[in-house]
């Protein structure tokens, strides 16, 4: 968990956004720029293989954040299954904040890799989310 005062340094580099019950967040296979977090709603990754398998993303999962750490294009389509607001940061702009403090970039890698583990395990990792 981030301090206060780091957690606001996140929030000034944010956008929040709505997104309605259908909308697009990442489509499969372009370039991801955004790493987003789910406030509200639920959004589901759409498998790259244009299958039926759905895997539902909530409040607190993060969207992109495999992009984040290794450049690749998206691996699925991520659409709104009901409305949703996400919170939102360019990646340029989490990297300008982590290169003028590294041991805030360690936190936040810290919060992504737990995120990302918790999906491994519950077998939400395998599309781009």
């Amino acid at each position: 968990i981030l301090p206060p005062v780091d957690f606001m340094k996140f929030l000034r580099i944010a956008e929040w956004s709505d997104l309605k019950k259908g909308g697009t967040v990442i489509a499969d296979g372009s370039s991801v720029d955004t790493l987003h977090v789910v406030s509200h709603g639920e959004v589901g990754v759409v498998d790259r293989g244009g299958g039926d398998k759905v895997t539902k993303l909530s409040e607190g999962d993060f969207l992109g954040e495999f992009s984040f750490i290794t450049g690749s294009t998206a691996k699925g389509t991520v659409q709104a299954l009901t409305d949703a607001r996400l919170l939102s940061w360019k990646f340029e702009k989490l990297r300008r904040l982590f290169s003028k403090n590294p041991a805030l970039e360690a936190a936040f890698q810290g919060v992504l890799g737990a995120n990302l583990v918790r999906k491994i395990l519950s077998g939400q990792g395998e599309g781009e989310s």
